[in-house]
């Protein structure tokens, strides 16, 4: 991914409508864990250790592709059945699994001490100058979710999943329904796939049009917000673009974007 289009996913990050804008996330932890990946395995090449292997970060970077409780990626939980709960990983053993028990402690050791020299693109995202931005954005989302529109909204769909294993009264609630339907069946992934798309569906036809109207209505507050910010929007641009395109030179980062789903 160049580094261009980091803006325009760091400003949906930073201020989204809908679990989509939340779903950027994903380009950008993958860019992240990129440059991690690379500045760790060169740590530990400098004293004859070996690159680390899959981390749990790596195996839950996809459920960021879901957006949030509030925010649910709708049309991804559709096409893929689930909310992204992802209730077991499978991380197979790193290289010092097969190492004799002290070079293992040693190379632990090292790990810890090249993870902590590894750069994390979230530093980049927020500093001092935009948390009253990000703030103030936060607040109008409240505003929308409290809305007397929104809560009429919240209380047809009430009445719609009332007769249903996923009752709500909010797009929280039903989320939170959802994963506790499958959380009921941790030993049991059939179950806890079926029990997720089953919530996924009553999700969408009773919460589909109120997550759609709030973000017609975030999307239009956006561009007003956009516009009366615009210095700063566009020195959050700049910066993530510059420091972006400073460690794909500096680290040779890859530019893959994970993708989710079938």
């Amino acid at each position: 991914m160049a580094s261009a289009e980091f803006g325009p996913d760091v400003l949906d990050v930073m201020f989204p409508r809908d679990g989509q804008d939340l779903a950027q996330q994903v380009p950008i932890d993958a860019f992240a864990l990129g440059v991690d990946q690379k500045q760790e395995a060169a740590c530990l090449a400098a004293v004859g250790f070996p690159a680390p292997g899959v981390t749990l970060d790596q195996e839950s970077l996809a459920t960021a592709a879901y957006g949030s409780a509030t925010m649910p990626n709708l049309p991804l939980m559709v096409r893929t059945g689930t909310v992204g709960n992802l209730t077991s990983y499978r991380v197979p053993p790193g290289p010092e699994a097969s190492m004799p028990q002290a070079e293992r402690s040693a190379y632990v050791a090292m790990l810890g001490r090249c993870s902590r020299r590894a750069f994390s693109l979230g530093e980049l995202m927020t500093s001092k100058s935009n948390l009253a931005l990000v703030y103030e954005w936060d607040n109008a989302i409240s505003a929308v979710q409290a809305s007397a529109a929104v809560r009429a909204l919240n209380a047809r769909a009430a009445a719609c999943t009332r007769h249903t294993a996923f009752s709500a009264g909010s797009v929280e609630a039903m989320y939170g329904a959802v994963i506790l339907a499958g959380n009921r069946h941790l030993d049991n992934p059939s179950a806890d796939a079926a029990a997720q798309a089953a919530g996924v569906r009553v999700m969408a036809r009773c919460f589909g049009a109120d997550i759609a109207y709030q973000a017609r209505v975030l999307t239009a507050k956006r561009a007003a917000f956009f516009a009366a910010n615009a210095s700063a929007i566009h020195a959050i641009l700049s910066q993530v673009n510059s420091d972006v395109a400073r460690l794909e030179r500096a680290g040779d980062a890859p530019r893959s974007v994970l993708t989710v789903g079938p």
